[in-house]
């Protein structure tokens, strides 16, 4: 079976996530409970902040992923996308809420 050419998993690769799940109440509470509000980037490094589980497949398949969560009454849905990197190496692009 001929497959497209592309890196291996997880090399050479940015992921953009640029739809994320909207952040629950309990990590607004913590990110606000100091003095000033902890930066974002720091909330997302420590906390997983509702995201769950993610799973990185080919887009063909995505929506039949999301109809078995929902056979479960597990919220799912497309948080965005991998792309090939410029400089071969890996990368996160991440949007704040």
């Amino acid at each position: 079976m001929d497959r497209p050419s592309r890196p291996p998993f997880g090399r050479g690769l940015t992921y953009v996530k640029d739809d994320l799940f909207e952040v629950p109440p309990l990590f607004e509470f913590i990110r606000n409970s100091g003095g000033d509000p902890i930066p974002w980037r720091q909330m997302y490094q420590v906390f997983n902040m509702g995201s769950r589980m993610e799973f990185f497949v080919d887009a063909a398949i995505a929506d039949r992923i999301i109809e078995i969560s929902e056979e479960f009454a597990i919220e799912a849905k497309v948080i965005g996308h991998v792309e090939k990197s410029e400089d071969g190496l890996n990368h996160l692009h991440s949007m704040e809420p």
